[in-house]
């Protein structure tokens, strides 16, 4: 070795005899062969085409491996990918069923307003019904309970029925009670 830390380039053979009497090699020989051991790469038996062949299988099985990983990457993608378009998909449908029930249920709601204006636009109120009640001519009715819960003339009382009840009958409006006008059972308002 040189001086510098580097190997030098030149390498003299020792001029000692290769080997001794016993016919062992001798120390600067065995020196000499371990230097062109270390510079020519290892031990013998290693050959440049075993050494291209063991890398080009490497770089095969490196290839076969990044491949298979690709694919694996790719289908976890794709696989979530399927799952968020699902979840939006299933979204998407119960906002628009949501929408629809709202909308029935709105417009449920607005003829059922529709429905009940018309229906109190009928109505009569108590005054103008009293009114009503008081122009109607009832002699046509029969003066005698016809029974089933008809109608009948009460001596100018409308009765219906001439059973005996236990209870008033109050008035919507409590103003009063439909009580029994006699003993007969017949009802009037007062």
């Amino acid at each position: 070795m040189s001086g510098t830390g580097t190997i030098s380039t030149v390498i003299p053979a020792p001029s000692a005899p290769l080997v001794d009497e016993q016919r062992n090699i001798t120390v600067p020989w065995r020196a000499y062969f371990l230097v062109m051991q270390r510079r020519s790469g290892g031990t013998a038996g290693v050959s440049t085409s075993d050494n291209a062949q063991a890398l080009l299988l490497e770089r095969t099985a490196r290839i076969n491996a990044d491949q298979a990983l690709q694919a694996a990457i790719d289908a976890a993608d794709a696989a979530w990918q399927a799952a968020v378009d699902a979840e939006e998909a299933a979204r998407i449908a119960g906002d628009q069923l949501l929408n629809t029930l709202l909308a029935g249920t709105t417009n449920q709601l607005q003829a059922e307003i529709i429905r009940a204006t018309q229906a109190e636009a009928l109505l009569v109120p108590l005054d103008d019904l009293c009114w009503l009640w008081s122009q109607c001519d009832f002699s046509f009715l029969p003066t005698t309970d016809p029974g089933s819960g008809r109608a009948w003339n009460d001596a100018g009382h409308l009765a219906i029925g001439s059973g005996t009840t236990l209870v008033d009958l109050g008035l919507e409006d409590a103003s009063g009670t439909w009580l029994l006008e006699d003993a007969s059972g017949s009802w009037q308002f007062g």
